[in-house]
């Protein structure tokens, strides 16, 4: 599935579609993330938590959502990778220009 078929803007502006130029630590959920990423439904109640990145220190860790959840919004680990990676680079979380 390509980007082209995303419900919704997604990918991160071209200035922050890059990969990382520190160490990413990634991992793989198996249950829903709010609590590892620090939110809770009242954040988002129309929907769920795909991802959550957070840079510290020259490094960034990146939390992904299970597949069963992805997949109820048309999304893809690597689309959520490269949603994140934006994030490690620099791009707001209020998303401004996504694509």
């Amino acid at each position: 599935m390509g980007f082209v078929n995303l419900k919704f803007p997604e990918i991160p502006p071209v200035e922050f579609d890059h990969p990382f130029d520190g160490k990413a630590t990634i991992y793989y959920a198996t249950d829903e993330i709010w609590n590892p990423c620090g939110k809770t439904r009242k954040d988002y109640p129309d929907g769920d938590l795909a991802g959550c990145a957070w840079p510290h220190d020259g490094q960034c860790t990146i939390i992904i959502a299970p597949l069963k959840i992805l997949r109820k919004y048309g999304l893809t680990p690597r689309i959520v990778l490269r949603h994140e990676l934006g994030h490690c680079n620099g791009w707001g979380q209020d998303h401004a220009g996504a694509r």
